[in-house]
């Protein structure tokens, strides 16, 4: 398995082989990475070498982001052996003697969300932070206490323009 007898150079001592040189060679296997999104690019690895040796992985390769995705939502978040990405790629794993395909995982970017007292306090320290999924919702914070003031709703600004934030 993983190698092909070269018949052109071995040679044959009669009919017990008692003494013959077989030669082979080591057959290769095609390794694919595959973006999960109709991408795929793919080369060549000999039989038994550690995928590490792959050009692309030297090379990190890392996908383009698909065009179905939101641009800015989602980044490259490494290879999967498995289309579910439940297991990342072993990439000193031998070359088997069969095709390789390692799946592209796509994971949502993270954002940071402080609250704050007032726009004044924003250099201070935040009165809650989260870090949140892209497009993933965070429940509205208690409303805060300040002196005698009364709390009127959380803002944020936009190109010099404040405006309510929903929840």
């Amino acid at each position: 398995e993983g190698f092909t007898v070269n018949t052109d150079v071995s040679t044959k001592n009669g009919s017990t082989y008692n003494g013959a040189k077989f030669y082979y060679t080591r057959n290769k296997y095609e390794l694919v990475f595959d973006d999960q999104y109709r991408t795929t690019i793919s080369e060549n690895l000999p039989y038994e070498q550690e995928l590490s040796e792959s050009v692309n992985y030297k090379n990190n390769y890392q996908p383009d982001l698909p065009s179905t995705l939101e641009k800015g939502a989602y980044e490259f978040g490494g290879w999967y052996s498995d289309p579910g990405c439940t297991k990342e790629v072993v990439w000193t794993a031998k070359m088997p003697a069969a095709k390789v395909v390692v799946y592209a995982k796509w994971v949502p970017v993270q954002h940071t969300v402080k609250t704050f007292l007032t726009k004044d306090a924003m250099s201070g320290e935040p009165i809650s932070t989260w870090t949140v999924n892209h497009r993933d919702l965070i429940d509205k914070p208690d409303n805060p206490k300040n002196g005698s003031y009364e709390f009127a709703g959380w803002f944020y600004e936009e190109n010099d323009v404040e405006k309510a934030f929903d929840f």
